[in-house]
């Protein structure tokens, strides 16, 4: 099945971007679906964008030479805003080896979802 989000060839800085604006978009519908049930079946997605979020984090600090932060968690409703702030952080830096590993965890979260 091909995935219609990736494009074919390296990652680049507008394919990152879009990829979490997509993301984004999606999570929006999510978040408050989860915040509205309260559901322990619902904590797993919420846990895997929180981790995605600190894993962008980690690898724009590596790019940039400097410590990560710990990313806070400020409420299911601003996921979707952290990520494309994360995303467009990251896909800033422009190099190939943090594109790619940008696009991997956008990937890893869109399978999670």
């Amino acid at each position: 099945m091909s995935d219609l989000w990736r494009s074919a060839g390296p990652p680049d800085v507008t394919g990152v971007v879009r990829s979490a604006e997509r993301l984004a978009d999606r999570l929006r519908l999510l978040g408050p679906r989860w915040a509205a049930r309260n559901r322990s079946a619902d904590a797993a997605p919420a846990a895997a964008v929180r981790a995605a979020l600190q894993g962008l984090e980690d690898s724009t600090a590596r790019a940039e030479g400097r410590p990560a932060h710990q990313v806070p968690d400020l409420g299911l409703h601003a996921l979707p805003d952290q990520l494309i702030v994360l995303a467009r952080d990251a896909a800033g830096t422009g190099g190939p080896a943090t594109l790619a590993e940008a696009d991997a965890i956008l990937a890893g979260l869109r399978a999670a979802l």
